[in-house]
């Protein structure tokens, strides 16, 4: 959370900066995300793609005419789709995610003609809730990741680019876990959050 904040009042620091941040938007999101995870293990899994739930709302500041600092808070749902060893199922996990993102647009923020954007940032994921379900001879079972098995934050970096055309947006994005998943003290295997989300929004 530290590095966050820092990086957020750095953004609004620099002389004048302060001044011209006068420009506030917002307004909400809503889309589907493609998520999966990479690990660094030789067990032979096959990890497929989990599409999930991506919804919140942003703040945006004008910093200067072509440039955006854009806070958001997303639920996220992250996860992947699995195969191993005739087990298939899904690991669930669902976040609540803070991008903040530093953004170039092509006319300045407000500007009634299509603007396009590209942007770019850190973000923090906090854990909201991790389940998991697999099927073996036509049974399913259900159960709760247990806390002490998923670190409960996960620190990432975000980028994309996007359009704006009057109130509405839309945009594409890649997040990277930076973070490893696994929190195990019995499993040093490295796991990490991929995922590839499409949002349409509208600003207020």
């Amino acid at each position: 959370m530290r590095l966050l904040s820092s990086l957020v009042v750095l953004a609004f620091l620099g002389g004048e900066s302060m001044v011209m941040a006068q420009d506030v938007s917002g307004g909400v999101k809503v889309g589907v995300a493609f998520a999966t995870l990479s690990d660094d293990s030789s067990q032979d899994v096959d990890l497929d793609s989990r599409a999930g739930l991506v919804a919140g709302g942003f703040v945006a500041w004008t910093i200067r005419e072509h440039f955006v600092v854009q806070v958001e808070g997303l639920y996220t749902q992250k996860g992947a789709a699995f195969n191993q060893m005739g087990v298939s199922g899904t690991t669930k996990l669902d976040y609540f995610e803070v991008p903040v993102l530093f953004m170039y647009t092509t006319a300045p923020p407000g500007a009634r003609q299509t603007t396009f954007q590209f942007f770019g940032g850190p973000s923090a994921a906090f854990k909201v809730s991790a389940k998991g379900s697999g099927a073996f001879q036509g049974e399913t079972v259900d159960v709760d990741i247990p806390d002490e098995d998923i670190n409960g934050v996960d620190l990432g970096a975000v980028v994309g680019a996007g359009v704006t055309f009057g109130p509405f947006t839309v945009d594409g994005r890649y997040t990277v876990g930076l973070s490893n998943v696994n929190a195990s003290e019995s499993d040093s295997t490295k796991v990490r959050n991929r995922a590839f989300a499409v949002l349409a929004g509208i600003r207020f």
